[in-house]
């Protein structure tokens, strides 16, 4: 017993110090890990969130788009059902005469035009006539211009014009490569 209490014998350190620096190192490497699986999840997630964003956004204004050109289409629907149905109730040519001017301003105004024409090709086509013109204020009219001209004047638009199509040209720059003819008379006019 003397010898214990003077004489120090080493005495093995404790287990659990280091047992306890061993788990706290293993539970920040974990944590760390944790976190790095986190943020490159969080990350993924992320992207395919803006991905999913962008096509919504796509499909959105795709709709948007259809709904505005359905839109027109029924707006333009209505238009044609109500100069239909006022050509209709018109039965005397004097009338049907002074119902044109205003069926053209309607149809301009519905395309944003500053003009409207009705042309009229002969029956062989070779000529071709504008029977009725409407005008924006401002705007010259070419109506007397126009008369019993021959189809050669302006071949494209008289082509499409027998053909039975409908010719909206919002700017000469719209008037394609063969349409050369047509776009040297209307810049001369000023259309």
């Amino acid at each position: 017993a003397l010898l214990r209490k003077h004489i120090r014998l080493p005495q093995p350190e404790p287990e659990w110090p280091r047992l306890a620096v061993l788990t706290i190192l293993a539970l920040l490497a974990i944590a760390v890990l944790g976190i790095g699986l986190v943020t490159h999840w969080n990350r993924s997630l992320r992207r395919r969130v803006e991905q999913r964003t962008r096509a919504l956004q796509a499909e959105l204004a795709e709709r948007a788009r259809v709904e505005a050109a359905l839109r027109r289409q029924t707006a333009l629907e209505d238009l044609i059902l109500r100069i239909t149905t006022r050509f209709n109730s018109l039965s005397v040519p004097a009338e049907i005469e002074a119902a044109m001017p205003a069926a053209l301003e309607e149809i301009a105004l519905f395309e944003g035009a500053e003009r409207a024409y009705l042309i009229l090709a002969s029956e062989d086509g070779r000529t071709f006539s504008e029977s009725h013109e409407w005008c924006a204020p401002g705007m010259p009219s070419f109506l007397s211009q126009y008369q019993g001209q021959p189809a050669t004047l302006f071949p494209w638009l008289i082509g499409r014009l027998i053909a039975g199509e409908t010719v909206v040209v919002n700017a000469l720059a719209d008037l394609p490569p063969e349409a050369a003819a047509e776009r040297a008379a209307f810049t001369i006019q000023k259309v």
